[in-house]
């Protein structure tokens, strides 16, 4: 319980003239609208049921996730997004997902 687990989002598939980095990472399991985020940097002790992401590098690409205390499964979601027009919906998007068991 209380563990980390670094992941790595890999977005291939793109031009060159893409930026290779995600948009969004979430836990499927969190309150929507909570204080719940993406932290960069130090990741504050909070009240995140299914856990936190902490970003480690400058692309996003790389992160770590700070399990609950709690046993459960959850679900880690990594989001990049082609924004051609930036006024309108995205080009394109890719998702990915990490099922993560903590246990006991």
């Amino acid at each position: 319980m209380n563990g980390q687990v670094p992941l790595q989002a890999t977005v291939q598939g793109l031009l060159s003239a893409y930026i290779n980095a995600i948009n969004t990472w979430t836990v499927t399991e969190n309150p929507t609208g909570s204080d719940c985020a993406t932290y960069v940097g130090i990741v504050p002790p909070g009240p995140c049921p299914a856990g936190s992401i902490q970003i480690t590098d400058a692309d996003d690409l790389t992160v770590t996730y700070f399990a609950p205390s709690t046993p459960g499964t959850y679900h880690v979601n990594a989001e990049w997004e082609d924004f051609v027009n930036f006024s309108g919906p995205p080009a394109a998007i890719k998702t990915g997902r990490s099922v993560i068991t903590v246990g006991p």
